[in-house]
């Protein structure tokens, strides 16, 4: 299950490597700090979100970025 999650291990805990949080953090922001304006920009964002976690972005939808 891990491997999906893209969690690593440090020490005895779990932790998403940091420029996940830091994407995640700004997103967490809203649209006027994080730039996300469209949903192909939420799109994109969550394809980065993917590789930042070295998931495959495959499983998106091929409209999923037209909305």
């Amino acid at each position: 299950m891990l491997p999906y999650l893209g969690v690593v291990v440090e020490g005895s805990s779990l932790q998403w490597p940091s420029p996940v949080i830091e994407l995640l953090k700004t997103i967490s922001r809203g649209p006027d700090h994080s730039g996300i304006q469209s949903e192909e920009l939420l799109f994109l964002a969550i394809s980065d979100l993917c590789h930042s976690l070295s998931l495959s972005s495959q499983r998106l939808s091929a409209f999923a970025s037209h909305g």
